[in-house]
């Protein structure tokens, strides 16, 4: 971003918006692509219509130098029409609201440039004064959280924005009654041709980091710039003292302001968790630490039965809410008695309900009756099978008698048989000492003849 430049009137007639030249300037090229100059364009650059900065080729849209953000009668703007009085009015209402279009302007350019960790929104009923919030994470003003006020006069941008810090802070270019921050010479002399809001922030954000010297000129708080240049220790104590008188006072509801924080009851535990945890020196891994305490710690104690987290809210009932008044009390009664209406509607439901059950439950006796005369049949026709199943049984144990008879009759023949068996064997026997016998006197008879025949050749 370039300051050096002039704002430019854009045609008149039409509106007297002011636009710096600078916000007319876009990259020649897209996403970065080709951003270094080309040999051919050296001999054309830093023209009124191309500039370098950054190394990079910067081009001048002719066309926005001269738009207006003003949204103008459609006729004006085609010249259909050239009644003077109807010229003059649009034009009237055009000069009436030109200076809180070029406010809003300034402060749509501004949401692009504004140093991190800086907050910053105008007021609704009143664009002249800029609220401002500030949260610092480095320096000796570490951890203060500032509420700051920007106000702009009827002038702007031809008179130089005044800075007043809502929140006490320790520093020498800070009025420690008023609050009223000095802009130093080269702001203080504003020059609407070169200077704008975004430089007003940048100054603020280079406040807090101290210098060495500063001029006696500017300096708002004697004491502070003694002990910074003579004890930084006692100066650094001091600082500390106001960020946590600022830091306590921070939910503070401020008429107007846009910035009013509530503090809430179940957010205070996070926040004691969260310093804990930044202060351990034995935890590594912070992160982490925190993520498993909320989840498994924090949220278990904050849920109820049913899983539903217990809102503060719900627990810090003002005393406002607990002063019900009368009507409220009617109307409580009101609802009370239409809820014992719809109970009794319930009630007579019910009966009706319990009527048809005790309907169907007569029809499941009678179905019950029914089914036990079935039961019974079957029993009978059961008795009568069993009967048939006796007879059965009689014809089979007759049958199994006469088998019984025709076996003893022929166990009594194998007996018989037996005993003829027995008188054959006996027999044999007898033969057999027969033939024994018989064939002993044959080799007897024959011994002797041997014996003889011996005999006889000797």
């Amino acid at each position: 971003m370039w300051y050096d430049n002039e704002r430019i009137v854009e045609e008149e007639g039409i509106s007297r918006l002011l636009v710096g030249r600078t916000f007319a300037y876009f990259p020649k090229y897209v996403d970065g692509k080709n951003n270094s100059i080309s040999s051919e364009n050296k001999e054309n650059l830093d023209s009124i219509d191309n500039i370098t900065y950054d190394n990079k080729e910067y081009v001048l849209i002719t066309q926005r130098l001269g738009r207006t953000i003003i949204p103008l009668n459609p006729e004006l703007l085609a010249q259909s029409t050239f009644d003077q009085d109807i010229i003059d009015g649009y034009l009237n209402e055009i000069h009436k609201n030109v200076h809180n279009y070029s406010i809003l302007t300034e402060y749509s350019f501004l949401m692009n440039e504004i140093p991190r960790n800086f907050y910053c929104l105008p007021q609704i009923d009143n664009l002249l004064i800029w609220d401002v919030f500030i949260m610092l994470y480095s320096t000796v003003y570490k951890n203060a959280k500032l509420k700051l006020q920007i106000r702009l006069s009827h002038n702007y941008p031809n008179t130089c924005p005044e800075v007043f810090f809502i929140t006490p802070i320790f520093h020498p270019l800070v009025n420690i009654q008023t609050g009223k921050l000095n802009l130093g010479t080269s702001l203080s002399n504003w020059d609407p041709s070169c200077h704008y809001m975004s430089l007003i922030f940048l100054y603020i954000k280079n406040l807090f980091y101290l210098q060495e010297e500063y001029n006696k000129e500017i300096v708002e708080n004697q004491e502070a710039l003694f002990l910074l240049n003579n004890d930084k220790d006692e100066f650094i104590k001091n600082v500390q003292k106001y960020i946590n008188q600022g830091n306590k006072k921070i939910y503070d509801h401020m008429e107007n302001c846009m910035f009013n924080f509530n503090q809430k009851e179940e957010h205070i535990e996070i926040k004691d968790k969260l310093e804990n945890i930044k202060t351990d020196q034995v935890c590594a891994r912070k992160a982490e630490a925190f993520v498993h305490w909320l989840i498994n710690e924090y949220s278990m104690e904050n849920t109820n039965g049913d899983g539903n987290t217990t809102n503060g809210d719900e627990n810090n009932i003002s005393g406002d809410e607990n002063n019900i008044s009368g009507d409220e009390n009617n109307i409580n009664g009101d609802e009370n008695n239409i809820n014992g209406d719809e109970n009794n509607i319930n009630g007579d439901e019910n009966n009706i309900n319990g009527d048809e059950n005790n309907i169907n439950g007569d029809e499941n006796n009678i179905s019950g009756d029914e089914n036990n005369i079935s039961g019974d049949e079957n029993n009978i026709n059961g008795d009568e099978n069993n009967i048939s199943g006796d007879d059965n049984n009689i014809n089979g144990d007759d049958n199994n008698i006469n088998g019984d008879d025709n076996n003893i009759n022929e166990d009594e023949n194998n007996i018989n048989e037996d005993e003829n068996n027995k008188e054959n064997i006996k027999r044999d026997e007898t033969n057999e000492e027969y033939n024994q016998n018989d064939n002993i006197n044959v080799e007897k008879y024959s011994m002797d003849n041997y014996i003889n025949n011996v005999s006889t050749n000797e």
